[in-house]
C-alpha cells in the first residue's frame, strides 16, 4: 500500500497499491467496502479525496490521473494523460474546481475538474513529489528531490518563494490550519518547520533515523506527525518545536578537555561540580555553571577510568579503573586521599558509596561484589553472579545492595551478610546500569538487549512493556522527582521517558522527550 487519503468525514480511507488497484475501507468497521476499483497498470502513489467527498484522484507510476466515484468505484471520467512520467502528487484544490498534479517531469500541472490542463508551472530542478494548497486556492506549495520547497500564485504560475534548507529530496509537505507554518519531510532524516511570515525555518530539525517521507499536522494545529523508513512514527508538540528549537538543543557550549575519550562522569550532591573520567586514566572536575575544568587533571590510574562515584558528604571521589584500583580522592585538592585498593576485580566496572557514607561497594569482570570500609577494608565478598557485576546501587537505609551483570540477571542482596534474597529475570543480554527510583518503589535496568526494564519492587517483577532504544543501552537514570527515566547508548540518543505512563501503558506510548545527540567520541 502505497498511500492513503481519509474522506472529509472522517468515516472512509481509500488505500491504493503497487498492484495499480485501490480499495476503499470503513473506518469504524476496518472492513473493506465492495470490490476493488481497477484501471492503474501501475503502482498507485498518490490518493486525494475532494472537499464534498464526490470524486476520489488517483496518481500512478503509469503518467495517468484517473478520477473516481466513492459510491460506485467507477471511474467517472476518461483517465487524464499528464504527460508526467510518474505521477508523485495529486492535490485537489480547496474549492474542489481544480486539481495540481506533480510528477517526474519537473513542473506542477494543474487541471480543471473536467481534465483540461489549464496550466503547467517550471521552476523545480527534478521531480515534484508533494503539493498543498492555501486555504483560499490562490496559492499552491511544492516539495521536490531538487532539495527545496516553493510558493507559486495559482491564477498565473508565479513563482514567489524558494525555501532552501533540507539537504536531500523534499517528500512530503502540510500546511497549518492557521497557514503560519509549512512542515516539510525530507530524505535528510528531518522534518523541517517553516514559518510564512518570514519565510524561513524556525527550529531546529525533527529527526528521525532515516528518510522520512510523510507528514502531517493534527487539525487543531498542535501537533506534527511523521513517519519513514525507520519504522517509526513520530508525534511532535508543535508549541515546543517553535519554542524550544527541538528537543536536542543543547544549554551552552560543550565542554572539551584534552581530547581524549571520557568514559565514565558523576555529579557532586548539590549539583554544583561534575567530576570525569578518561581511557588516559585522569580525572577532571568541572564547574556546572561555568563549563569550566578546575584546576589540573588528577592522576594515578594508569588504564581507563570506568566508573565513578561521590560520598554522601561530597568529601571524596571514589574512582574504578580497568588497572583493577580503586582510588578515593578530595575534590578540593585533586590529591588522594589514601593508597589505593588493590580490588582483585580486574577491571572494575561499578563502585558505590552508601547512602551513610561509611563504606563503598565495587563490582568488576570476576564476578564478585565486595564491601568496602571508608578506609579501605574489605568488609565482605558477595558471589552468585556468573558474569561480570556492570552496575550498583544502596537502598537508602543501606541494609541491601541491587547489582546488574553479564549474567543477564539482576540481584537484590543483605549487605551485612551478603544472603541473596532476590534475582530479578527479564533481559537477555548484559545489564549496564540500574537506577532505584526516590520512594524505592521501582528499579530501573538498562541493557545491551537495547531496552530499558522496569521492575516493582514490592512484586520483584517487570512492571510495563520494554522502552526500547535503537542499539545497546548502556545508562539510565531516574529524575530526583521520580517522574522520569532517563536513558542513552549506542545509537547516540537520550530517551526521557514519562515514568506514570510508562507504568500504565507500553513503551511506544510513553515517551516524553527525544534528544539526538551527536557521538563526542
Amino acid at each position: 500500500v502505497n498511500s492513503i487519503a481519509m474522506s472529509p468525514d472522517e468515516s472512509m480511507v481509500v488505500s491504493g497499491s503497487a498492484d495499480g488497484r485501490l480499495w476503499l475501507w470503513n473506518i469504524r468497521k476496518g472492513s473493506v467496502v465492495g470490490d476493488p476499483w481497477e484501471g492503474h497498470s501501475s503502482p498507485v502513489m498518490r490518493i486525494d479525496w475532494s472537499p464534498n467527498a464526490q470524486e476520489i484522484a488517483s496518481g500512478s507510476q503509469d503518467g495517468t490521473i484517473r478520477l473516481w466515484d466513492p459510491d460506485t468505484g467507477r471511474q467517472i471520467a476518461p483517465p487524464i494523460e499528464t504527460g508526467q512520467g510518474r505521477v508523485w502528487a495529486v492535490q485537489y484544490s480547496p474549492q474542489g474546481d481544480k486539481l495540481a498534479s506533480g510528477g517526474e517531469g519537473e513542473m506542477i500541472c494543474v487541471w480543471s475538474k473536467d481534465g483540461e490542463l489549464l496550466m503547467k508551472i517550471k521552476g523545480h530542478d527534478s521531480d515534484v513529489r508533494s503539493l498543498c494548497w492555501s486555504k483560499d486556492g490562490a496559492h499552491i506549495f511544492s516539495a521536490s528531490a531538487d532539495h527545496t520547497i516553493r510558493k507559486w500564485r495559482s491564477i498565473d504560475g508565479k513563482e514567489l518563494v524558494v525555501f532552501q534548507g533540507h539537504a536531500n529530496r523534499v517528500l512530503s509537505l502540510c500546511l497549518s490550519p492557521d497557514e503560519n507554518h509549512l512542515v516539510s519531510a525530507a530524505g535528510d532524516y528531518s522534518v523541517r518547520i517553516w514559518d510564512l511570515r518570514t519565510n524561513q525555518p524556525v527550529g531546529d530539525p525533527l529527526l528521525h533515523d532515516d528518510e522520512v517521507q510523510t507528514v502531517v499536522i493534527s487539525p487543531n494545529g498542535k501537533s506534527i506527525v511523521s513517519g519513514g523508513l525507520d519504522g517509526k512514527i513520530y508525534v511532535w508538540s508543535l508549541d515546543a518545536a517553535l519554542k524550544h528549537a527541538s528537543d536536542d538543543h543543547p544549554v551552552g557550549r560543550p565542554w572539551t578537555s584534552d581530547g581524549r575519550v571520557m568514559c565514565s562522569m558523576a555529579i557532586s550532591p548539590d549539583e554544583s561540580m561534575v567530576v570525569s573520567g578518561s581511557v588516559a586514566g585522569r580525572l577532571r572536575l568541572w564547574n556546572i555553571s561555568k563549563g569550566s575544568v578546575v584546576g589540573d587533571t588528577w592522576e594515578g590510574h594508569n588504564s581507563s577510568i570506568l566508573c565513578l562515584d561521590w560520598s554522601s558528604n561530597a568529601q571524596e571521589i571514589a574512582s574504578g579503573s580497568e588497572n583493577g584500583t580503586i582510588r578515593r580522592w578530595n575534590p578540593d585538592t585533586g590529591q588522594q586521599i589514601a593508597p589505593p585498593i588493590e580490588t582483585g576485580h580486574g577491571s572494575v566496572y561499578a563502585v558505590k558509596y552508601s547512602p551513610q557514607g561509611n563504606k563503598f561497594t565495587s563490582g568488576g569482570e570476576d564476578k564478585v561484589i565486595r564491601v568496602w570500609s571508608k578506609d579501605g577494608e574489605l568488609l565482605m565478598e558477595i558471589k552468585g553472579h556468573e558474569g561480570g557485576v556492570m552496575s550498583l546501587c544502596w537502598s537508602k537505609d543501606g541494609t541491601h545492595i541491587y547489582s546488574a551483570s553479564g549474567d543477564h540477571t539482576i540481584r537484590k542482596w543483605w549487605w551485612i551478610d551478603g544472603k541473596e534474597l532476590v534475582i530479578f529475570q527479564g533481559h537477555d543480554r548484559t545489564i549496564n546500569s540500574l537506577c532505584l527510583s526516590p520512594d524505592e518503589s521501582y528499579l530501573v535496568s538498562a541493557a545491551r538487549n537495547r531496552s530499558v526494564r522496569i521492575w516493582d519492587l514490592e512484586k520483584n517483577q517487570p512492571v510495563g512493556d520494554s522502552l526500547l532504544h535503537d542499539d545497546d543501552v548502556l545508562a539510565v537514570v531516574i529524575s530526583p522527582d521520580g517522574k522520569f527515566i532517563i536513558s542513552g547508548g549506542s545509537d547516540t540518543k537520550i530517551y526521557v521517558w514519562n515514568m506514570d505512563a510508562a507504568l500504565k501503558h507500553t513503551g511506544d506510548d510513553c515517551v516524553s522527550v527525544f534528544i539526538h545527540c551527536q557521538c563526542l567520541f
